[in-house]
């Protein structure tokens, strides 16, 4: 089988055995795999971890289940194509082409979608926490169940009425959204800072974190008047609801659990940016108002 160059047609790499067993084997050997043409290929389950496949053509490719871990896919036509439970945390997926996609359960955490076109894909209960989403093209697309990436990621994301109803976002705030915003509304800090004093619900969508930035949050510590800065995460990763605090109880908090209870508990101060995690965000789907 020989793995040929979308436009030019020169062989990238050639190999016996299935076109996934091929194409794991061309990964493994590190081949450069620019423009490869791989439209409608059967890779179910493929290890294409790290795989260079930047402007690749796997348009109505099979690729469920297929591990695609930091696989650069920059500018890759994805168009149609079956990624149904697929591992693509890390991987860059800027400018590429997804519409219509089954993203449905897939991983993208920490993944660079920038750009990217997810017209009409179904991101049902996938996990985009960390992902980047600044100019994404969500028309259309069903994120039902998704775990979502905070403020900054939704940056320059035009949300309309059908993204929020794809949410399943409580009817009232729709309504007021299509009355407010006919033709949807960009994401910026200065929209969600409007949207919030008009009465929309913005942290249901953005989370803890976008409502501390937009300094709407105060430390849910008893008696704590203070704005908070950051938000508690466990020893596994995974943010603690309700655990936004000021600097001083959120550092006091990890110091008390370390010394009572011998757990490794993190501060994310979210205004500074320091002590970084792998977020894991504790919502596990927005599934009401």
């Amino acid at each position: 089988i020989m793995i040929k160059h979308r436009y030019t047609g020169v062989v990238l790499y050639e190999g016996t055995g299935t076109v996934a067993e091929v194409l794991t084997a061309a990964v493994a050997a590190r081949a450069n795999l620019w423009g490869a043409d791989l439209a409608r290929a059967y890779l179910w389950g493929a290890n294409l971890g790290y795989a260079n496949l930047r402007g690749a053509n796997l348009a109505d490719a099979n690729l469920a289940g297929a591990n695609l871990a930091d696989a650069n896919l920059t500018g890759a036509n994805l168009a149609d194509a079956n990624l149904r439970g697929a591992d693509l945390t890390g991987a860059n997926l800027q400018g590429a082409n997804l519409a219509r996609a089954n993203l449905v359960r897939a991983d993208l955490a920490g993944a660079n979608l920038q750009g990217a076109n997810l017209v009409r894909a179904n991101l049902g209960y996938a996990n985009l926490a960390g992902a980047n989403l600044v100019c994404a093209n969500l028309r259309g697309a069903d994120l039902a169940g998704a775990a979502l990436p905070d403020l900054g990621a939704w940056d320059g994301v035009h949300v309309t009425a059908d993204l929020l109803r794809s949410l399943r976002a409580c009817d009232d705030q729709v309504r007021m959204f299509e009355a407010a915003y006919p033709d949807g509304v960009t994401v910026t800090i200065e929209a969600c800072r409007a949207a919030w004093t008009a009465g929309f619900d913005v942290g249901w969508l953005l989370g803890d974190r976008a409502m501390i930035l937009l300094g709407y949050t105060h430390c849910s510590r008893h008696g704590c008047t203070a704005l908070a800065e950051g938000v508690l995460v466990a020893p596994d990763g995974v943010e603690c609801p309700g655990g936004t605090q000021c600097r001083a109880h959120g550092t006091a908090v990890v110091s008390e659990y370390r010394e009572k209870l011998g757990e490794n508990w993190t501060f994310y101060d979210v205004v500074t940016r320091s002590g970084n995690y792998d977020v894991v965000d504790y919502r596990p789907s927005l599934t009401g108002g």
